[in-house]
């Protein structure tokens, strides 16, 4: 799928807004055949790029849970990235999905995040979307990220 039938299925979609945000972050995610498509196309840059933001490659930020192997952190991020994506589909696509993504996986103000890293957590996903893989392969060559980037070629 390209960029322009991405957009085409996302704005066919009839959700309205959400009038209340912080309760489509946790709302139950309802499955959507038509997102499939979408999701089956951003998973993998999303992973990616929520992989390398994170810079643990024990648990990828995985928190939720306690988790035994990156295999395993992998794919509760895959889950999550597949369930909030539905939710946000679900509450009128309010925000862009990275900042959906951004409240529930690493919230503002959060407990666990003293030093304010949360922060930075949207800007520094977009910027590792939207590497390409050469760029990719400098900033692990750099020691930038120790996340090992696949060889996908799709961007959003």
């Amino acid at each position: 799928m390209d960029y322009e039938g991405f957009m085409k299925i996302l704005n066919n979609l009839n959700y309205s807004k959400t009038k209340d945000y912080k309760k489509s972050l946790f709302s139950k995610p309802k499955e959507n055949k038509e997102v499939k498509p979408i999701i089956d196309y951003i998973m993998p840059l999303f992973n990616e790029a929520i992989k390398a933001a994170e810079n643990n490659p024990n648990n990828y930020g995985v928190l939720s849970e306690k988790v035994s192997s990156p295999k395993e952190a992998d794919k509760i991020l895959n889950k999550s990235v597949y369930n909030n994506f539905l939710r946000w589909i679900q509450a009128g696509r309010p925000n862009k999905f990275v900042d959906f993504m951004r409240d529930r996986w690493a919230p503002l103000g959060a407990e666990n995040d003293p030093n304010n890293l949360n922060y930075n957590w949207s800007n520094n996903v977009r910027k590792l979307l939207n590497l390409s893989p050469q760029e990719r392969e400098m900033w692990k060559k750099l020691n930038l990220v120790k996340y090992d980037f696949n060889n996908t070629t799709k961007r959003i």
